[in-house]
């Protein structure tokens, strides 16, 4: 972190050519190059919803790739594939909702007390997340 020639605000490069600048309460942003102009101003409340945001969508994608997966393991080797699959897939996803938290504490209840495992059953199950 260095002082800014111009405004003698800190500023870093945070990466993909872009410079943060803090003026003791918001964000500024430049882009390319540390002496371009100021592109953006960032509130923290800003900042905040960016986060929620990138979040929002990185869980998404995450759930569509582990649904992707769990529905070719459905169709090629049956509803316990499937299932053991997308688990496995959501182990990694730090940003589950409660209610996906519920769908697989139930899903797994059901299984625990030998429900058969059935493919039109599974499919739906895999469905209700989104």
């Amino acid at each position: 972190m260095d002082k800014h020639p111009e405004s003698g605000f800190i500023f870093d490069h945070v990466g993909d050519g872009v410079y943060a600048e803090w003026d003791g309460g918001r964000t500024w942003l430049r882009v390319n190059y540390h002496m371009n102009s100021r592109v953006v101003c960032l509130e923290p409340e800003t900042i905040r919803r960016l986060y929620k945001f990138h979040m929002k969508m990185e869980r998404a994608s995450r759930i569509e790739i582990a649904k992707s997966i769990a529905f070719e393991a459905l169709n090629k080797s049956g509803a316990r594939a499937a299932y053991d699959s997308f688990i496995a897939q959501m182990q990694g996803i730090d940003t589950l909702h409660d209610g996906d938290r519920i769908m697989m504490t139930e899903f797994v209840s059901d299984i625990m007390h030998d429900v058969e495992l059935e493919e039109e059953k599974v499919a739906k199950w895999l469905n209700s997340f989104d």
